[in-house]
């Protein structure tokens, strides 16, 4: 069938739409680009949205209440997970420059490997520290701190967050589905869960994400996978990402720039993982991780709020 047939009824092949994607985000399939610059991340606009999960959701959980929250500010996300390579390079710099104590990470669940892998093994408070060693080494204002100093070694429960900075972070709970459902009512951005289990394959999810019915075991490297409308890869799937949230119940009241609980015990993270079933890689799921776990199925995703493009 030719160009014009498939634009009349609609029928690109699969690796067509894929091939379009990636041009429309400027992300071939997860090529390399240096930390910092903007054309790894996207803009998502403020706006409402309505947040959880409806009560026949596959899969769903008494945590997922249907509410609506309204963002204020506007704020950029990175297109993909952090990379082993990306870890790497911030953390050279790091480790120079008063962050003594950042973990080497893994690239992936197995390790080794070309280093475009989502990196593992990072913990809550990992996650942070890097992210305030990116903000300095890029010239930016850290937004973590502790007793009002930057946030660079040891472990505190008692972390700010200057959501109005210009620092990268991690994002809310309320902007990662915010951005993660890109518009979309379902269960998945890509359409509702079909098989919520390990087996048999759930088409919506595989061709979004890498989860326990398609992974084989193990990480994949970033950006292979169909993008939602912003153009971010791997929202479901691949490693779970870090947020900033205390995890605790967010209630089906309205809510304006939700930021979590102001204390906890966990910190939520978002989107599934590699060894997880399908309704685990759902947009609203929202689970909890001790803040210094270190697992081969965590990683994280950064932001940024300043209305700037990251890296300009």
């Amino acid at each position: 069938m030719g160009f014009f047939q498939h634009l009349v009824q609609g029928t690109f092949p699969r690796h067509w739409l894929l091939l379009a994607a990636v041009i429309q985000t400027g992300s071939w399939l997860g090529a390399s680009e240096p930390a910092g610059e903007s054309g790894g991340f996207v803009r998502i606009a403020a706006g409402s949205f309505t947040m959880g999960s409806p009560a026949d959701e596959p899969g769903r959980r008494a945590d997922e209440p249907l509410h609506a929250v309204t963002l204020t500010r506007a704020y950029w996300l990175q297109r993909t997970e952090v990379t082993g390579e990306q870890w790497r390079a911030v953390r050279a710099w790091a480790l120079d420059n008063g962050y003594p104590d950042l973990p080497p990470g893994r690239n992936g669940s197995a390790g080794g490997g070309c280093g475009r892998h989502p990196v593992t093994e990072i913990s809550w408070h990992d996650a942070v520290k890097w992210l305030n060693a990116w903000s300095e080494r890029d010239g930016r204002v850290p937004c973590y701190t502790v007793d009002g100093e930057v946030y660079r070694s040891g472990v505190s429960n008692t972390v700010a967050c200057d959501f109005e900075g210009n620092g990268y972070r991690l994002p809310t709970e309320a902007e990662w589905e915010h951005a993660c459902r890109a518009g979309t009512p379902t269960a998945l951005y890509s359409g509702p869960i079909i098989h919520p289990g390990r087996a048999p394959l759930d088409a919506n999810l595989d061709r979004i994400g890498w989860y326990a019915g398609n992974s084989g075991g193990a990480t994949h490297p970033v950006g292979l996978k169909q993008p939602n409308a912003h153009g971010l890869h791997d929202m479901s799937g691949n490693v779970w990402e870090w947020c900033w949230d205390w995890h605790g119940e967010y209630g089906s009241e309205p809510r304006t720039d939700p930021a979590g609980p102001a204390s906890g015990a966990f910190r939520s993270s978002r989107g599934g993982s590699w060894g997880n079933q399908a309704s685990r890689c759902r947009s609203a799921h929202r689970p909890e991780h001790a803040t210094d776990v270190r697992s081969r199925r965590v990683g994280f995703r950064p932001a940024h709020t300043c209305d700037q493009p990251p890296g300009g």
